[in-house]
């Protein structure tokens, strides 16, 4: 599957058409944070989880990748879907990466995965073939106003 530049992945999501597992990568941290936001709106309501019971954190340099796809094969708690989100997956040695080969394979339907690294060269081939990867690059010259036009919410103006 090829990766979406980012203003089509926030289309989707807004139109609620949510993927099982997403590796957003890139240097802009600016599109990558407002893609999980999209996210974390549409899955957890405008209020988000306050509980946390539907939403965990994970900073793949401390937590094994196991532990993760332990977490998203957990079933959401009085809702319909839960997100969980790792940071940090260039760090993952390859062969590290086989609990999220399997997973990818039969990810659980009521969770989203989400996937952040700055750089994903070389990473697990079959895992490709289940994520849905989106490239957030450099906000520079001219990009910045194609990326303004296409941006699906445009901020409100203060009054």
């Amino acid at each position: 599957m090829p990766a979406r530049e980012e203003p089509d992945l926030l289309r989707a999501i807004d139109r609620g058409e949510i993927a099982p597992i997403y590796c957003l990568h890139g240097p802009e941290r600016f599109l990558i944070d407002r893609t999980v936001a999209a996210l974390r709106r549409k899955i957890l309501g405008a209020e988000g989880d306050s509980s946390g019971l539907n939403c965990e954190l994970f900073d793949l340099k401390e937590t094994a990748l196991v532990e993760v796809v332990a977490a998203a094969r957990t079933l959401p708690m009085f809702a319909k879907q839960r997100l969980v989100i790792a940071r940090g997956l260039e760090q993952v040695k390859a062969d590290a990466l086989e609990p999220l080969t399997g997973y990818a394979g039969h990810p659980n339907p009521s969770t989203c995965l989400v996937l952040l690294a700055e750089k994903i060269d070389g990473l697990c081939a079959p895992f490709w073939l289940c994520a849905r990867p989106a490239v957030c690059t450099s906000l520079r010259g001219s990009r910045i106003a194609s990326w303004v036009r296409s941006s699906p919410a445009k901020p409100k103006r203060a009054a």
